[in-house]
């Protein structure tokens, strides 16, 4: 944008003539161009220009609980507001439409995930759950039951003993699933997750689970039998408390985000980390990194959130990979800056790809299942 199309534009604002498209140019000038004064105005003035314009899109934010949002999340999330009520998609600096990659995203969109899983049972038999109609599983000394949301419920079979098998609960990527564990611990996983748990916890000193992928817990307190998450090479203690891990393959860490209560982070090298509530630890090669945490971020996705805080293109798009059930290519180099903007998980994935090629520039083709990223 030129100096004087910027003055104009901020002009029109003041005087309340900006059309959506013109108030988002203003947003884009905000966010990448602020350095490049606005002659008539001064910081605070843009500062308070800011803040305008996220409260002409806020009142149409569906929020869950209270945030406290800085303001380049409010300036993005803003952004991607703008672009959904547009319907369209609106290029900045000059550049041509991409109208056949748009035309390419609507005639191959995708769905958002949902509710699916699979149960593995003691004696192997995998379930699909989410074809599985509302009733009970057989296992031996418990009653399975699936409930008409969808979540799975371990309760005691009067008179009857459970075994030491285990069961197996695992999302493929699009899903998502809740459980409620045989000691009365409520569980949800994200996207390509698994959770490996015992029949009973009777009679054990510890109640462990293992978990690939990424789980939320609120656990059932019994200060006698410690509950241990198995998360790769990392472990986590609690008693009874509410937590996220995040623990993917392909991520660079392993992050814990503790929401009530206390947890202890251990390795097999890296010693042992005690987390408060609002803190999070990041568990790699090099140890056990505590730090304050983005406790709304962690736990956007039981919200049937995406919240993107600082992020970077790649992080960004592996969390869009698993939950829409995609490959992610890149085509060419891009520039690999942070992204701040809340999404709902909700939206098909053309209105994804579009607020996401608003928030930073980059663009995108869908083809079959593939998403490739260019420039």
């Amino acid at each position: 944008m030129q100096q004087r199309e910027a003055e104009e534009l901020f002009e029109k604002f003041k005087n309340g003539t900006c059309n959506a498209s013109e108030m988002e140019a203003i947003r884009h000038w905000l966010h990448h161009y602020r350095s490049e004064a606005v002659v008539k105005y001064s910081s605070a003035d843009l500062e308070n220009i800011s803040d305008e314009i996220w409260s002409k899109v806020e009142p149409s934010l569906h929020e869950r609980k209270p945030r406290v949002i800085s303001l380049k999340v409010k300036i993005a999330a803003a952004a991607a507001i703008i672009l959904l009520a547009l319907g369209g998609l609106y290029l900045l600096q000059h550049k041509a439409p991409l109208s056949g990659q748009i035309a390419s995203v609507y005639k191959n969109d995708i769905d958002p995930g949902g509710n699916k899983a699979y149960l593995t049972l003691a004696d192997g038999k995998k379930v699909s759950l989410d074809h599985l109609k509302q009733g009970n599983i057989a296992q031996p000394g418990v009653q399975i039951s699936t409930l008409p949301d969808g979540m799975v419920v371990y309760t005691a079979s009067a008179g009857q003993e459970a075994t030491d098998a285990n069961n197996t609960l695992e999302t493929p990527k699009g899903g998502r699933f809740s459980i409620v564990l045989p000691d009365g611990t409520r569980a949800w996983l994200n996207a390509a997750s698994t959770l490996t748990y015992p029949l009973s916890f009777k009679d054990k000193k510890e109640r462990i689970v293992t978990l690939s992928g990424e789980g939320y817990f609120e656990v059932a307190h019994d200060k006698s039998h410690p509950f241990l998450v198995h998360a790769q090479r990392q472990t986590v203690q609690v008693l009874g408390t509410h937590f996220n891990i995040q623990a993917y393959s392909n991520e660079k860490h392993i992050r814990t985000t503790l929401l009530l209560g206390s947890v202890q982070i251990s390795g097999s090298k890296q010693g042992a980390k005690i987390l408060k509530p609002g803190e999070q630890a990041d568990f790699d090669t090099n140890g056990i990194t505590v730090s304050q945490a983005d406790s709304e971020q962690a736990n956007a996705w039981i919200n049937d959130d995406f919240v993107f805080n600082g992020e970077d293109l790649h992080t960004v798009m592996r969390q869009v990979a698993r939950w829409y059930d995609v490959e992610v290519v890149y085509d060419g180099e891009q520039d690999n800056a942070a992204f701040y903007s809340t999404i709902s998980r909700n939206k098909k994935l053309s209105e994804i790809l579009k607020a996401l090629t608003m928030n930073q520039g980059v663009h995108f083709k869908l083809e079959g299942r593939r998403v490739t990223v260019m420039p």
